[in-house]
């Protein structure tokens, strides 16, 4: 009875596959490939690299390329939005599947949603200064307390 690879048999269907300039694999391949590597995900060292979990590359993986042994790719990651933020933490990794390890690295940001319109704040220090100067005791943002 053997028992079967699930690295292996995901190194195999890479191979297989007819790949784009440079290592580059096709778009319609991606599904299948982020189905074949969230199987094996907590099978490689390291693959739990920056809170990396296999769910988190399904519908995420971009750029994918296989160089032989080699799996490159990139994916965003949606932790900071989920705290506010109005951008997505992009990831890189590097699968290497003769090793059985993954890297996972802080690749940049990508803005997902529009930023917040910036503050002038000098302008804001300004204000309130010549509030303060001029005892502006109907301006909202200071509280004057008596000298009693």
């Amino acid at each position: 009875m053997s028992s079967v690879d699930p690295v292996k048999e995901l190194e195999d269907w890479l191979d297989g596959i007819q790949l784009d300039t440079n290592g580059s694999i096709p778009e319609y391949v991606k599904p299948e490939l982020e189905s074949r590597l969230a199987e094996v995900w907590d099978d490689l060292t390291g693959s739990d690299d920056e809170g990396m979990r296999s769910y988190k590359l399904r519908d995420r993986i971009e750029k994918p390329c296989w160089i032989k042994l080699v799996l490159s790719f990139s994916i965003e990651r949606h932790g900071a939005l989920k705290m506010g933020s109005s951008r997505a933490s992009m990831h890189g990794c590097e699968v290497d599947l003769e090793k059985r390890t993954a890297a996972v690295w802080k690749g940049g940001y990508r803005q997902i949603e529009k930023m917040a319109k910036r503050i002038n704040v000098v302008k804001l220090a300004q204000e309130v200064a010549g509030a303060i100067f001029n005892e502006d005791h109907a301006d909202p943002r200071l509280r004057w307390k008596s000298s009693n």
